[in-house]
């Protein structure tokens, strides 16, 4: 019996890894499944604040079970919660173009007074394939989510493609 290969060695500890944060008795290919996505250390995510300004944002990628006995990224969604909607914590997607996704919270289209408009985020999500609308608060947007619920950090290119959106946002709203 010699040394594990490298390649072993990885299975070793994504099997592992699968059991500690799965271990009763999900079916072996949802673990699978999950394996790659709960080995990412952080995610990656933007905001765009109503002042216009831009933040790229990264957090650990903690993976839990939740009461459905899904895999639920605790640390990810409480920062995006944080970052939206820190009063109530209630916060909705809505997809975009290039597999992203919008984080807007849910009362900020019904209490104007407490989310401020945000219209370099509309022109930005307008870029992104949302049609036009008024959009108001915080916004977040995050990378693709697979099948299994597992939200991905935001690639670079996904990181150009909306600070391109964002640039040419604020070239439009100062001129006009």
């Amino acid at each position: 019996m010699g040394t594990p290969s490298p390649t072993d060695a990885v299975a070793s500890v994504r099997t592992v890894a699968a059991d500690v944060l799965f271990p009763d008795a999900m079916a072996a290919h949802a673990r699978a499944g999950v394996e790659d996505e709960m080995l990412e250390p952080a995610v990656t995510y933007m905001v765009i604040s109503p002042t216009g300004t831009l933040v790229t944002r990264t957090v650990a990628n903690r993976i839990r079970v939740d009461e459905w006995n899904t895999p639920y990224q605790a640390t990810l969604w409480a920062a995006v919660h944080q970052d939206v909607d820190p009063g109530r914590g209630e916060v909705n997607g809505v997809a975009l173009a290039h597999g992203m996704r919008a984080k807007v919270a849910d009362a900020a289209e019904y209490e104007p007074r407490s989310y401020p408009p945000n219209p370099i985020a509309r022109a930005v999500l307008t870029t992104l394939g949302q049609p036009p609308r008024r959009w108001a608060g915080t916004i977040a947007i995050v990378g693709g989510e697979s099948e299994h619920g597992i939200t991905a950090s935001l690639t670079a290119e996904q990181r150009d493609v909306i600070s391109r959106a964002h640039r040419l946002a604020w070239s439009v709203i100062a001129v006009g």
